[in-house]
């Protein structure tokens, strides 16, 4: 678990990433919590935030091929 700020000056959340072996890959689980730290127009701001993670993840994708290859 990483603390994540999602601007400077704003509290801190957290970000959780478990990587598990499958028979066919890599099962990816990712759990971002803690926005009840935030005030409510910050979390409104950011609600749509959840697509952010798909380039992370992809980045994640990246890294693990390329060390893989």
């Amino acid at each position: 678990m990483i603390a994540w700020t999602l601007r400077d000056g704003e509290p801190s959340t957290e970000v959780e990433v478990l990587f598990t072996a499958s028979d066919t890959g890599t099962v990816v689980e990712l759990e971002h919590r803690g926005w009840e730290r935030l005030e409510s127009d910050v979390v409104e701001r950011y609600r749509g935030y959840a697509a952010g993670w798909t380039g992370a993840l992809q980045r994640f994708r990246a890294a693990a091929e390329h060390r893989a290859a």
